[in-house]
């Protein structure tokens, strides 16, 4: 939904995607002995969600050009919490990285404890890429422009069911966000462990809206969704 969006409500769905290595220590092998087995993509978030699907094209380009395998791993759960953890207990050798989003900063301000320290557990490598976000409704919602959207907030309240990809991640904060700016009442949310089943769920109408990077949703747009 793009009419009737204020300035602040754009800037809000704006997400940056980054890679972080492993080791937060250099890798100790020679360089030209690396690689010499599987270097392993751990993403902590579900398959066919918008980090999943970059870090698959990652993983190819990368197996390319180095000659390596490069395969990508799940470790969901505990809103990304336990993929970071694995990494950031991995060894520092240069064969475990980490695919993930702004997660990464969010969860040591929205956790007691993580498990893990954002800035000394790992070692950034590169930003990765930048993916819009977007709020996504069933198509049989009854609304087609944003200002319907928050009339329609405002007068469900509890009774609106918004996906978002789980507890204190950038999908849920972006909607308690939204609310606080535009002064609504509090929906009920429903968290996912990614963004797949979150929009399988929306097509089915199980959820009303979603807050969601655009990947996992343009192939929807035309279809179940309006976006």
């Amino acid at each position: 939904m793009r009419r009737s969006c204020p300035p602040h409500a754009l800037a809000a769905v704006l997400w940056l995607l980054a890679l972080v290595a492993a080791p937060a220590v250099a890798q100790e092998a020679h360089p030209e002995a690396y690689p010499a087995r599987t270097i392993r993509l751990i993403v902590p978030s579900s398959a066919g969600g918008t980090t999943d699907v970059v870090a698959r094209a990652l993983a190819q380009a990368l197996g390319a050009r180095m000659n390596a395998n490069v395969v990508v791993e799940q470790r969901i759960g505990g809103s990304t919490n336990i993929g970071m953890n694995y990494v950031a207990k991995a060894a520092p050798d240069g064969y475990t990285l980490l695919v993930v989003t702004d997660t990464l900063t969010s969860n040591a301000s929205t956790f007691r404890d993580p498990g893990y320290d954002p800035v000394t557990s790992f070692a950034p490598i590169t930003m990765l890429a930048r993916a819009s976000g977007a709020l996504a409704v069933r198509r049989d919602l009854g609304v087609a422009t944003m200002d319907e959207f928050v009339a329609l907030a405002r007068r469900k309240g509890r009774d609106l069911t918004v996906a978002s990809t789980g507890v204190g991640t950038v999908s849920h904060l972006t909607g308690i966000m939204f609310q606080q700016r535009m002064g609504l009442p509090a929906w009920t949310d429903v968290p996912y462990s990614g963004s797949a089943k979150a929009v399988t769920d929306l097509l089915g109408g199980h959820v009303d809206a979603m807050f969601s990077m655009v990947v996992p949703l343009v192939p929807h747009v035309a279809g179940g969704v309006k976006g």
